[in-house]
């Protein structure tokens, strides 16, 4: 696993700072890329991911916690008032968001993505994670298993306020757990939950250090989708918004 990680680090010097953090994506399964999209269109995102929330609460039915997930259709919209209540809820995409979504794959992010997917990446979901205050901390996870012959997914949070402080609950990222080369028997494992506990994913967890990263609005971390992860518990006052783009390498 050491030799594994100093050997793509070690290319970070031959290389320009997009091609930087996809070694580090390739590396640890996690890499953080700044300025990734203007403020206005952040903010603007911002409000609508608010405004969404506070349609959904407005219907009928229960929400299951206090972490909120808005999943967007951007190739097929669904009229507002075709949703009667929360289950079924599905926010509007605008032509905001369609600028936002252009501005990630433009800049620096696209770069990082397309190197690590090894070509033009396809969009596979968009989603608006929002964390109440009062929100509990997530158990570990990740968001795919992984398999030999499964396409590469990277997801990319972007963080649509300033996130700069602990206690507003910021995802906790286990690094090096996203490819078997990084566990002692060249296995993957999943992380260790209630219903499964692996020894060496148990002995895997103890060892790890979890990392989270102080973001201002705009910043983003990409990570491979089966990298280890969780959601923090959030004790602040406000909430904490970011909204998730997941891509995936195109199969021809």
């Amino acid at each position: 696993m050491i030799q594994f990680i100093i050997r793509l680090l070690d290319e970070v010097i031959m290389h320009g700072t997009s091609t930087n953090a996809s070694i580090e994506l390739d590396a640890t399964g996690i890499c953080v890329v700044r300025d990734v999209v203007p403020r206005n269109l952040v903010a603007a995102a911002l409000f609508d991911v608010s405004s969404q929330i506070e349609c959904m609460l407005a219907l009928p039915g229960r929400s299951y916690g206090t972490r909120y997930f808005l999943r967007y259709r951007p190739y097929g919209n669904v009229e507002q008032k075709e949703c009667q209540e929360r289950s079924n809820f599905v926010p509007k995409w605008t032509k905001s968001h369609a600028e936002l979504l252009a501005s990630v794959l433009d800049g620096k992010v696209g770069d990082v993505i397309t190197g690590a997917l090894g070509g033009p990446p396809a969009l596979s979901e968009i989603t608006a994670i929002v964390a109440a205050p009062g929100t509990k901390a997530q158990t570990v996870h990740s968001d795919s298993n992984f398999e030999e012959t499964a396409p590469r997914a990277i997801t990319c949070f972007l963080a649509l306020h300033d996130i700069l402080e602990e206690r507003m609950g910021p995802t906790k990222f286990y690094p090096s757990t996203h490819v078997p080369a990084c566990f002692r028997q060249g296995k993957w494992l999943p992380p260790p939950d209630d219903h499964y506990r692996h020894p060496m994913a148990v002995r895997h967890l103890e060892d790890s250090k979890e990392q989270w990263f102080p973001l201002r609005a705009g910043d983003c971390v990409c990570m491979d989708h089966c990298c280890w992860h969780a959601g923090g518990a959030n004790k602040s006052d406000r909430s904490r918004s970011l909204l998730s783009l997941t891509f995936v390498q195109k199969v021809s």
